[in-house]
């Protein structure tokens, strides 16, 4: 990374966050970044080095070290942020449960899977200074929405990633001599039919009943 230009103040923030062996001897490893203890948010590299201790392959996505700005917000304030964006109009319980490092956790209640979770990060900033912010984790039980939102320290909503996965289909309810196709929502979003999603754990050995189907990709995209 120096030899590419990577000033040694960067290098100094640096961490492996996990390492791995491959095959032929090919040791992966991928590296973090740190700022005043706060992970650098969406920054690391990744370099693979063979079994004679070459490096092969290199990537980096990291941030320009510097000095942090303070937040002037608070985690409570960042999951209310978070919530009024991915589920407006929901209330939340923005009552502090507990503390692990940089993560705090919030009540839950039934509408969620989990407990709200909120972790401090350091937020690299398009003029290239880093900020104190927040990762808000929210997951629903009712839909099974899980959503990563970063909050600036000044409480904008930077960024929502979607992290459940949807599923959509063409579907002749009959057969396609009696009227043409619908679009239906796969099970992982839930509906009438899988209003839990698709099937998991001891809900899988229980047997599938129902008529025969035949699914397939639509390459010629003609529906």
């Amino acid at each position: 990374l120096k030899a590419r230009g990577r000033p040694q103040a960067d290098l100094d923030t640096l961490r492996t966050a996990r390492s791995s062996r491959g095959k032929n001897g090919v040791t992966h490893v991928r590296l973090e970044q740190q700022v005043a203890g706060l992970a650098v948010h969406g920054a690391y590299a990744k370099a693979a080095v063979d079994a004679r201790g070459r490096l092969v392959h290199l990537v980096d996505n990291l941030a320009k070290a510097g000095p942090l700005q303070a937040a002037r917000i608070d985690a409570a304030t960042a999951l209310t942020a978070a919530m009024a964006t991915v589920h407006p109009g929901r209330a939340v319980d923005a009552r502090a449960t507990g503390q692990s490092g940089a993560t705090t956790t919030f009540a839950t209640s039934r509408f969620f899977h989990r407990a709200p979770e909120v972790t401090a990060v350091a937020v690299p900033m398009s003029n290239g200074t880093l900020q104190r912010g927040f990762l808000v984790e929210t997951w629903t039980r009712l839909g099974n929405q899980l959503h990563h939102t970063l909050v600036g320290g000044d409480g904008r909503v930077l960024d929502v990633e979607a992290r459940t996965a949807s599923d959509t289909y063409r579907v002749f309810p009959i057969d396609p001599s009696k009227g043409g196709s619908v679009l239906e929502p796969g099970p992982g979003a839930g509906n009438t039919e899988s209003p839990i999603g698709w099937l998991a754990g001891t809900q899988s050995t229980l047997g599938i009943r129902g008529n025969n189907a035949f699914a397939y990709l639509d390459r010629d995209n003609d529906d």
